[in-house]
């Protein structure tokens, strides 16, 4: 059999619904003037008023439609890697670029889902949609809050702008279509209506960054993407005709948790391949850590998809249970992304107690003539870290500090005590500066004179800071995802389950609890109690333990 032609445009309305005359047999013809026959639908023997259009709906998500996933995952990884978040600015930057990602996806895929077919104006609108989320890979590089980029700022908004343009025109084309059925006017003008006034506002933030002023005016892209869900929201529970019954909605924000996920293991993964790059030798605390990185993601796994499984619920919970995914998966993503950088920090604090603190601890720098004697070991383990991490950046001003410094402290030299003190600190301030920056840890403000033990003191503490950062990040996502489970696990419960004592309410009430504890464990970075905890190899096993105590059986 011939494959059918692919159409220019094609209908989203089911085949099966179509409306059509039946006309009486020759021996019954009516007469010229009597009513219009009446319309039935092919699978009905009698009238059917507007209320019956049905639209083609997927049971599984399409091929195009996990081809658009592949680019909000490159996005995310791109993204991951791009930007280390070493200051609150930096967190700030990487939720806002999710945020729009997120909802930059979430938008067509609502569409999708409902009226998404096959033709060549829908894959033309695809490609046009691929392109965009190229467009973001090229802008978010440079998506920094801490480093304005205002013409960056411009070509984002424009590419927003772009995309309430293409899906007013894929909305539009779904109205042409349906132009015979009353009950879809109002709703899809609306939607349309929506749209344009979004698209329009994205457009003129474009030309208040092309002024270079107000750069909080970039709050207009949160709200709108809001309020553009709320539209869908109140639209789709308004008018039925236009809902999400029937839908993938609930395996297409399953399948974007699977996505989220994945990119944590890729992140994972890389990490782990950075660490057997410069040191093949695990120690027991180094596997005890990947073990507890790899089960912290299984268990999310089965703590998010075993709330899927639980009865069915109405139209308007199935829709709140979607959209505060949103949330979900920003805790999801922020606690992937901490634990492998928890997971390189607790290599630093393996090698910095190695090679960098006997230093310290076996030479007493104030005693004349000591650090003279201990050239052998500074020259030593400065030679090995160099060996183990080469500076990508600067390598020859580094090579060229760490020559003067030992040439200094060489028995040989006629050096003072105290010129000989300040450059073993200089060796030590430069030793814990290239395993940071070997690992990817760069500190938000450098400083590259370090003349005394109070110089190092400074850059630990700057370094110090980024861990309390990660820490207190990670442990709030942890909280936030935990009482973001249970809240999903309530919309997708059966009404009687949550009116009796069983075993549901156990595991509801123990992940709110569990959540809201390492929400308060967050704010140990306030106390020297986060850096005691992160220098030791038990922040992930104590995350494990706590997210498998959340992981309840959940079925009475």
């Amino acid at each position: 059999m011939s494959q059918s032609r692919l159409q220019f445009f094609n209908t989203p309305v089911s085949s099966g619904r179509r409306p059509h005359r039946v006309h009486a047999p020759a021996a019954e013809k009516r007469p010229r003037d009597s009513p219009p026959e009446p319309l039935v639908f092919e699978d009905e023997e009698e009238v059917q008023d507007d209320d019956s259009l049905q639209f083609q709906h997927r049971q599984e998500s399409s091929n195009i439609q996990l081809f658009f996933d592949l680019f909000f995952v490159a996005n995310l990884n791109t993204f991951t890697t791009s930007h280390e978040i070493n200051s609150l600015e930096k967190l700030g930057s990487y939720i806002g670029f999710f945020c729009i990602l997120w909802f930059t996806w979430c938008q067509c895929t609502l569409y999708d889902i409902r009226f998404g077919n096959d033709s060549v104006f829908e894959r033309v609108c695809h490609a046009l949609h691929f392109g965009l989320m190229v467009a973001l890979a090229v802008i978010g590089p440079d998506f920094d809050a801490e480093n304005i980029d205002w013409h960056n700022l411009q070509h984002l908004s424009l590419v927003l702008m772009a995309q309430r343009f293409i899906l007013f025109f894929q909305y539009g084309s779904t109205l042409f279509a349906t132009r015979e059925y009353h009950q879809v006017r109002m709703p899809l003008a609306l939607t349309m209506l929506s749209l344009a006034i979004s698209g329009f506002v994205y457009l003129g933030v474009s030309f208040v960054f092309a002024t270079k002023t107000a750069v909080q005016t970039f709050i207009t892209w949160y709200v709108l993407a809001v309020l553009e869900l709320l539209a869908v929201i109140l639209i789709s529970g308004y008018w039925p005709v236009l809902s999400f019954r029937n839908t993938q909605l609930v395996e297409r924000m399953s399948c974007l948790t699977l996505i989220v996920l994945g990119e944590g293991i890729i992140g994972l993964t890389k990490t782990i391949a950075k660490i057997v790059s410069f040191d093949s030798d695990f120690s027991p605390g180094i596997v005890g850590s990947i073990t507890s990185a790899t089960l912290i993601t299984y268990i999310i796994y089965q703590l998010y998809f075993d709330q899927i499984r639980v009865g069915n619920v109405s139209l308007f919970r199935e829709q709140v249970w979607a959209f505060l995914h949103f949330p979900f998966h920003l805790a999801v993503v922020l606690l992937m992304e901490g634990m492998v950088q928890i997971l390189l920090w607790r290599k630093i604090c393996e090698i910095i107690n190695a090679l960098i603190i006997p230093l310290t601890d076996n030479v007493d720098l104030n005693e004349p003539g000591a650090i003279g004697s201990a050239f052998k070991a500074y020259n030593s383990t400065i030679t090995e870290l160099l060996r183990l991490f080469p500076p990508e950046t600067n390598a020859t001003g580094i090579h060229s500090d760490v020559g003067a410094a030992l040439s200094i402290i060489n028995p040989t030299s006629n050096s003072t005590d105290g010129e000989q003190s300040s450059a073993a600190w200089r060796i030590i301030g430069l030793s814990l500066k290239v395993v940071f920056e070997g690992y990817g840890f760069v500190p938000p403000v450098e400083d590259e004179n370090f003349g005394g033990l109070q110089d190092v003191v400074t850059l630990l503490n700057t370094y110090f800071s980024i861990f309390d950062l990660c820490f207190g990040y990670v442990f709030v996502s942890a909280g936030g995802l935990l009482i973001g489970l249970a809240i999903l696990f309530i919309l997708r419960s059966e009404k009687a389950k949550r009116r009796k004592l069983s075993a549901f309410n156990v595991a509801v009430g123990s992940k709110i609890c569990i959540g809201l504890g390492l929400l308060l464990l967050g704010t140990m970075v306030l106390t020297p109690a986060a850096e005691t905890l992160g220098e030791s190899a038990w922040t992930l096993p104590i995350l494990v333990l706590v997210l498998g105590i959340g992981k309840l059986p959940a079925r009475s």
